[in-house]
């Protein structure tokens, strides 16, 4: 009984681990990034908790992300000329981050920006 009292408490810990993260909570939402342009998007993450965000682009171009503190410095870069992305990193304080989605190519591009 310890034992299957153990399981359920380390799958509820790994559960909120996965959603620890987003200041508001867990979000999903759909945007468009021009041909050749950039989408930038604020989000805040609450200190010292496991922090990520998923793109998944349409497929009509390449796109590349990356996040950048609040000081301008990148944390985390995806660039594999792809459309799906999973970026994961640590903030260290609470202000907000910019995630930057990259269309690489000519025409516009429709993703989905996933956050814990």
């Amino acid at each position: 009984m310890n034992a299957i009292r153990l399981s359920v408490t380390s799958l509820l810990l790994i559960a909120a681990a996965a959603h620890a993260g987003r200041t508001s909570g867990p979000a999903s939402k759909v945007f468009v990034v021009q041909g050749f342009k950039n989408h930038a998007v604020k989000v805040s993450y609450k200190p010292d908790q496991p922090a990520s965000v998923q793109v998944i682009g349409d497929g009509d171009s390449p796109l590349a992300v990356a996040v950048f503190d609040a000081d301008g410095g990148r944390v985390a870069l995806d660039a594999k000329n792809t459309d799906r992305f999973l970026l994961r990193w640590t903030p260290a304080g609470g202000k907000p981050y910019t995630v930057k989605i990259y269309n690489r190519g000519g025409v516009p591009a429709r993703f989905q920006l996933k956050t814990n």
